[in-house]
């Protein structure tokens, strides 16, 4: 009769799953999302996707604006970006209908429907179907976990409306830093959205998402494979909301951001973005209340 297993033995199984599970992880990043340079560019589908869809396409380097070193004093967008970090909660209704229709004018050069609608349609549909299915917590307890999070995106969504969200941002013809705005403002306002599937994307379901791609092996083997500049943009985006879950005390999952904030400077600095100056000046505000 073998003798039964040992605890040594259990935490050895235990190890050995959560060493398949990272591997895994880069050959997943690997197989979704495009190389950082030199890849094909991931085509959009211009057919009605199933009621779900969301946010990036790649692009040639021309369709995006030439920074500009006064871009902070003549861009509304600046504007807008320098005032993230104050953004008082919960927003109101005119703000939610504002941002709605400021995320569908960006759409419209994108979308094979007249008017951008089509493509908001989708996006929303997916953005609602992302926030009733949050990333879990505790993935370094249990490997089930780690697991689960590593395939998050793709079994939530499925591998083709994965790669239409991964396309959106690099699109022929989008600014893909005033869309990225746009979108975050837009997510930002849904708590006071006039659709009630839309009132679902609170800031308790960005703040989830958020430490996912910061803390997370699946949120940084995603980020891995992603252009920098685009890696910068999701990053400085995300620390914005974990700052601003802590001011409105929802930061239950414990979310450090002081060790990303050097990191997402450092691809700020190094990346061709029309509004530099505006995402570290309020990198500096987030940062100086941690």
């Amino acid at each position: 009769m073998e003798p039964p297993p040992t605890l040594q033995q259990d935490k050895s199984t235990t190890w050995i799953l959560v060493i398949v599970a990272v591997v895994v992880a880069g050959g997943l990043a690997w197989w979704l999302w495009p190389q950082r340079a030199g890849s094909a560019p991931a085509a959009v589908e211009t057919t009605a996707a199933p009621a779900s869809d969301a946010t990036q396409i790649p692009a040639p380097a021309s369709t995006e604006p030439a920074p500009s070193a006064d871009a902070g004093d003549t861009d509304p967008w600046a504007t807008a970006i320098s005032e993230l970090p104050d953004f008082s909660w919960p927003p109101q209704r005119a703000e939610a209908g504002a941002a709605r229709q400021t995320l569908i004018a960006e759409l419209a050069p994108l979308d094979s429907e007249p008017g951008g609608r089509g493509l908001y349609e989708r996006l929303s549909a997916t953005a609602v179907e992302l926030a009733a299915n949050p990333p879990l917590t505790g993935e370094n307890r249990d490997p089930e976990v780690l697991w689960s999070n590593v395939l998050h995106l793709s079994r939530v969504l499925g591998k083709r409306r994965t790669m239409e969200l991964a396309s959106l941002l690099s699109a022929p013809g989008a600014d893909s830093e005033a869309l990225a705005a746009a979108s975050y403002t837009w997510l930002l306002t849904r708590a006071a959205a006039k659709d009630p599937a839309e009132r679902t994307i609170n800031l308790e379901q960005l703040y989830a998402y958020a430490s996912w791609l910061l803390d997370s092996v699946g949120g940084r083997a995603l980020l891995a494979r992603r252009l920098p500049k685009y890696e910068a943009l999701a990053e400085f985006y995300a620390l914005l909301t974990v700052d601003l879950a802590r001011r409105e005390n929802l930061s239950s999952r414990g979310t450090d951001p002081r060790p990303h904030f050097a990191r997402c400077r450092q691809l700020i600095e190094t990346q061709q973005l029309a509004h530099r100056q505006a995402y570290l000046t309020a990198l500096d505000q987030v940062e100086s209340r941690w």
